[in-house]
Parts: C-alpha cells; sequence; structure tokens
C-alpha cells in the first residue's frame, strides 16, 4: 500500500478524487428551509439587532428573525437525496486509477 502512495501518479489521482468527493457528498443534502430567533443577552443589543433586521426589504424572506423573550430557536428542513450518494460513491470507486494500482502491485510481487 505505501508503495502505491509512493507513485507520484496514483497520488495526485487520489487528492483529485477525495478532492472532489465532499462536494458531491454535498449535493445529495439539500436545506430547503432554515429559520432562526435569536434573543441576546443584552436588550440593548437586541433592539440594534431588530432595527438593523427591519430595514431588510420586507418582499425578501429573512431566515434570522429576534424575539425578545430570552428564547432562541432553530428550525431546518434537510432533505437527503441517497440516490445522489451512491451516485457519487460509484463515480468515486469507477474513476480511481486501477491500471496504475494493478501495476504497482505487480511489480512489488
Amino acid at each position: 500500500m505505501w508503495k502505491c502512495l509512493i507513485d507520484g501518479n496514483i497520488r495526485s489521482a487520489l487528492v483529485r478524487r477525495f478532492r472532489r468527493l465532499p462536494i458531491a457528498l454535498w449535493d445529495a443534502v439539500e436545506v430547503s428551509r432554515f429559520y432562526c430567533e435569536v434573543s441576546l443577552p443584552d436588550p440593548a443589543l437586541n433592539g440594534m439587532l431588530w432595527g438593523a433586521l427591519a430595514t431588510v426589504d420586507a418582499a425578501s424572506p429573512t431566515w434570522l428573525h429576534c424575539n425578545f423573550m430570552g428564547r432562541n430557536e432553530v428550525r431546518t428542513e434537510v432533505r437527503f437525496y441517497p440516490h445522489r450518494l451512491v451516485k457519487a460513491a460509484l463515480f468515486f470507486f469507477l474513476q480511481l486509477p486501477y491500471q496504475a494500482l494493478l501495476k504497482q502491485w505487480r511489480a512489488s510481487n
């Protein structure tokens, strides 16, 4: 295994595949709704946050809201797509440098 990692072609191909894997895994998850209510410990900071959020255009829905009840709340909806996860895993394993690995394995025996 170490001899395979010493080979620069195999190592660079593995780095490319591992670099793309988190992006493909992130595509399997979708955050569709996000809602957050924040209450800061200082009432003055709460008022400043409320004023800053009030200046945001009323036509655009904001995900951040300010409350004065001392309660913090975060709600989100996450959708997980298993077929995208399987697709990412298949592409990862199918694009590995199998010929170079086999060549290095044969040379080590």
